[in-house]
C-alpha cells in the first residue's frame, strides 16, 4: 500500500506556480461554429507547429444542419489558416481522425472514419501537401459499412510500420465492428482481425501503453467500461476491465510520480435530462423508444404564457404533440412551436396515455389543482426518438423528473499496483454530478506532475469545466473554473485537447463545444492560451529509423533535480480526438536535464546527458548506441513485404549481413547465400512455392530466425 499512502495524504490547500488560461481562439482565427465531433492536432505541413483538424457529422439530413464541415485549419507560427477540403468529398457522418505517417516518409498522412453511411476517407500527404483525394479504398482503409468512432495506431508486429485499430460500433451487423488493419510495408493495409482474435465487439477510442512496464503491449479500449487488453504473441487478450461504467474518456499518466501509468476515467450520463439554465429557460434531451417507461418532467411558471419549442433530430423524425385534453398536431422533421396558456381550456388537463401508438407522442397539459405544468413522452416505434426540448418563461422552474436514464455518476481516479491491480484513490475529490465527458492530463505548470483537466456537459447544458492542479504528487486540489480554462460559453462540452499551439513550452487547452445536434447555436470552440510561469520545461520529438516513425510504444524517462518523470508515447489518443504528441515535460527550477534515457520499440536503449532545458529536441533513434554493452538486437532485422510473392527485401540495420538460409515447413534447406551482396536492403527471390518458411539471416552481431509466408 505504499504507493496509495503518497496520494491520500492530506496537505494544504495551496498552489505552486499557479497559471492562467486565456480563450484565444477568436484572436487566432480559430472560428469554428456549430457540430463537433473532437479534433485532432499534428504537424501535418512540417513547419514545425501542430495544426488542428475538425471533424463534424456534417449530416445533411440534421434538421439543424448549417453548412457543419469538417476543415483544416493550418498552423502559421500561432495564428491560423482555415482550409475547407470537402468540395471534391462527397462522404458524409465523418467522426474520429487523425494523422500518421503511412510509409515512414516523415509526412503526415490523415485518416477519418466515418459512420455506416460511407466509407472511410484517407488524404495522402505529399510533403506537406494534401491534394484531398480520398485513397482509402486504393490502401486499404475504407471499412465499408463500419460505424466508425476514432481510428488510432499501434505497431502490433513491431516492423516499424504503423498499423491501424478502427474502432468502430457493431450495431448488431456481422464482420462491422473494431477492425485490425496491418500495414504492408506502408504500401496498404489487409484485415488481419481474426488472425489477431481482436475479439471485443465495440469500442469508441483505443490507446496504447505498458501498464506493467515489462515491455509488453497493452490495448486499453473504450465501450461504456474501460478494458485492458495485452498483445503477445500476434494475440489480443483480455486481462482486466475497471469496474466504472458509463465512461466517456480516459487518461493514461503518472499521477503520484512512482513511474507506472495509472487511469482517469471521466463519467457521465448524457441521455434523458432537463436542466434549469437560468430563471427564464429550461432545457431538455431526451431519447426514448418503447422499452422506456413514460418518462416525465413537471414545470412551474410565473407567466400565465410560457413557451415551448420541441426539436427533432432529423429532418424525418415523426412526432405528434398532445395538449391538455382536446388539442393535438402531427410534425414531420420540423420544430414546433408552442405558446401555452394556462387560461385556454385546450392546455387544461394531463392527456391520458394511449394504450398503442404508431408514432412518437409528446404530452403537454396544465394541473389546475398543482398550478404546474406536466410534460410526458411516450412511443410505440420500435426506434429511438430524439428530441430536444426548451422552455421559456418568466422564472419557469423544474420541480420533479421521473423515468429519465439520468444517474449521478462520480470520476475515477486509479492508481497501477502492478499486476494489472489498480485502486481507486481520493474519492471525495470528485463530485457525482460532474457529468465529465471528456478529461486530459499535462504539466499544465511545468511543476514537474502531472495535472488533470475535465470537461463537464450535458446534452442540454454547458458546464463550467474543472482542472484538479497536482500537488508534488501527493494530492490534487480541485479548481473550479480551471484557472480561465471554463469552457462554459456557447453550446455543449464535448472534448478537450491538450497542445503547445504557440511552441512557448507550456500546454495549452482546446475545447470543442458541438456534442449535441441541438442548443448549438454560436457554439464556438475555445483555445485557451497558457499564460505560463518561470518554470523550465523540454519537449522532445521521437523520429525512429528501426522502429516507427513517431517511435510509438518508447518509453522515456528524464532526469532533472533529483526527480525521474516518464512518458510513453502513445500518440495522443482518446475519445474522439488526437493531442499534440510531441513528449513534454515540465522541469520546474530545474536548469540542466541531467539525462534523457529513451527504450524504443526495437529495443535500443538510447541515453542523452546534461541537456539545456527550454527547447523542442528531436531525438533520432541511434541504432549504434552503446552497441557493444547491448546483445543483439533481433528487431534490427526487417523483412518486407511479410507475405509475399516470393520476392523480398532484408534490411540488415546496425550489423553486416553475412549470409541467408532458407528451410521449408518440414525443415529442408531449400536456399543459402554464403556471400552475398553488401548491398542494403538486400534483394532476395524465394522461387520454392507457396508454404511457409524459415529464413536465417546470418550477420556479424547473430543470428535472425523469421517465418516469411510465401503467397
Amino acid at each position: 500500500m505504499k504507493k496509495l499512502a503518497c496520494l491520500l495524504c492530506l496537505i494544504p490547500a495551496m498552489s505552486f506556480a499557479q497559471i492562467t488560461f486565456e480563450d484565444v481562439a477568436q484572436d487566432v482565427n480559430l472560428n469554428w461554429e456549430g457540430k463537433s465531433f473532437g479534433a485532432s492536432w499534428a504537424d501535418v505541413t512540417g513547419d514545425g507547429f501542430p495544426d488542428l483538424f475538425m471533424q463534424c457529422h456534417s449530416n445533411f439530413f440534421d434538421a439543424y444542419f448549417n453548412d457543419d464541415l469538417p476543415r483544416y485549419y493550418f498552423n502559421n507560427a500561432g495564428s491560423f489558416v482555415q482550409q475547407e477540403i470537402l468540395d471534391e468529398i462527397s462522404e458524409t457522418d465523418w467522426h474520429g481522425g487523425m494523422m500518421f505517417d503511412l510509409d515512414n516518409d516523415g509526412d503526415l498522412d490523415h485518416l477519418s472514419v466515418t459512420g455506416g453511411s460511407s466509407a472511410n476517407i484517407f488524404f495522402v500527404n505529399d510533403n506537406g501537401n494534401f491534394d484531398y483525394v480520398n485513397q482509402a479504398v486504393e490502401f486499404g482503409l475504407d471499412n465499408d459499412g463500419g460505424v466508425g468512432r476514432s481510428p488510432s495506431v499501434i505497431d502490433a508486429n513491431n516492423d516499424g510500420f504503423l498499423d491501424v485499430l478502427l474502432n468502430d460500433l457493431d450495431h448488431g451487423t456481422e464482420n462491422v465492428g473494431p477492425r485490425l488493419l496491418m500495414s504492408e510495408s506502408g504500401l496498404d493495409f489487409t484485415d488481419s482481425t481474426a488472425e489477431y482474435n481482436l475479439d471485443w465487439p465495440q469500442s469508441s477510442f483505443s490507446v496504447s501503453n505498458d501498464l506493467l512496464g515489462n515491455n509488453n503491449l497493452n490495448v486499453i479500449y473504450l465501450a461504456g467500461r474501460a478494458t485492458v487488453t495485452t498483445l503477445s504473441e500476434n494475440q489480443f487478450q483480455q486481462e482486466f476491465q475497471f469496474p466504472s461504467n458509463r465512461v466517456y474518456d480516459f487518461t493514461l499518466n503518472d499521477f503520484n510520480g512512482d513511474l507506472m501509468p495509472d487511469i482517469f476515467l471521466a463519467r457521465a450520463s448524457k441521455y434523458d435530462v432537463f436542466d434549469q439554465v437560468n430563471n427564464d429557460l429550461i432545457r431538455g434531451y431526451v431519447s426514448y423508444t418503447p422499452l422506456n417507461e413514460v418518462m416525465q418532467m413537471v414545470f412551474s411558471a410565473e407567466t400565465e404564457t410560457p413557451v415551448i419549442n420541441i426539436f427533432p433530430r432529423s429532418t424525418s423524425t415523426d412526432y405528434l404533440v398532445v395538449a391538455g385534453n382536446s388539442l393535438s398536431n402531427g410534425f414531420e422533421g420540423e420544430v414546433a412551436n408552442i405558446d401555452l396558456n394556462t387560461a385556454q381550456n385546450g392546455f387544461i388537463g394531463i392527456p391520458a396515455i394511449e394504450d398503442t401508438l404508431t408514432t412518437a407522442h409528446i404530452y403537454i397539459g396544465y394541473d389546475q389543482d398543482q398550478n404546474n405544468w406536466v410534460l410526458r413522452f411516450a412511443s410505440g416505434l420500435n426506434l429511438t426518438t430524439e428530441i430536444g426540448i426548451e422552455i421559456l418563461g418568466e422564472n419557469v422552474e423544474i420541480v420533479s423528473t421521473s423515468g429519465l436514464d439520468d444517474v449521478a455518476l462520480q470520476d475515477q481516479l486509479y492508481v497501477n499496483e502492478g499486476e494489472y491491480s489498480f485502486n481507486p484513490v481520493l474519492q471525495n475529490l470528485f463530485d457525482s454530478n460532474d457529468n465529465s465527458v471528456s478529461t486530459i492530463s499535462a504539466d499544465f505548470d511545468n511543476d514537474m506532475d502531472i495535472d488533470i483537466y475535465v470537461v463537464r456537459s450535458t446534452y442540454a447544458k454547458n458546464e463550467s469545466n474543472i482542472l484538479y492542479e497536482n500537488i508534488n504528487n501527493a494530492n490534487f486540489i480541485r479548481h473550479e473554473g480551471a484557472w480561465g480554462a471554463t469552457g462554459d460559453g456557447p453550446g455543449i462540452g464535448e472534448t478537450a485537447n491538450s497542445v503547445d499551439f504557440n511552441n512557448d513550452g507550456f500546454m495549452d487547452i482546446y475545447v470543442t463545444n458541438g456534442a449535441s445536434t441541438f442548443f448549438l447555436d454560436s457554439a464556438a470552440v475555445n483555445l485557451y492560451q497558457n499564460s505560463g510561469n518561470s518554470n523550465n520545461w523540454i519537449k522532445l520529438i521521437l523520429e525512429g529509423v528501426v522502429s516507427n516513425s513517431p517511435g510509438l510504444h518508447s518509453k522515456v524517462l528524464v532526469y532533472a533535480g533529483g526527480v525521474a518523470q516518464i512518458r510513453y508515447q502513445n500518440g495522443g489518443f482518446h475519445r474522439y480526438s488526437q493531442d499534440d504528441n510531441r513528449l513534454h515535460f515540465g522541469l520546474g527550477q530545474n536548469t540542466l536535464v541531467d539525462s534523457i534515457v529513451i527504450d524504443w520499440p526495437s529495443g535500443i536503449h538510447q541515453v542523452l546527458e546534461d541537456v539545456e532545458p527550454n527547447q523542442i529536441l528531436t531525438i533520432e533513434e541511434d541504432l549504434f548506441t552503446s552497441s557493444e554493452e547491448q546483445p543483439f538486437n533481433d528487431n534490427l532485422i526487417r523483412l518486407y513485404p511479410n507475405p509475399t510473392n516470393g520476392r523480398l527485401q532484408i534490411d540488415c540495420l546496425a550489423s553486416t549481413l553475412l549470409g541467408i538460409k532458407a528451410y521449408d515447413a518440414q525443415g529442408r534447406l531449400v536456399l543459402e547465400e554464403d556471400n552475398p551482396s553488401v548491398k542494403n536492403p538486400f534483394a532476395l527471390t524465394l522461387s520454392s512455392g507457396r508454404g511457409i518458411y524459415t529464413l536465417e539471416v546470418i550477420t556479424d552481431k547473430g543470428i535472425s530466425k523469421k517465418k516469411i509466408v510465401v503467397l
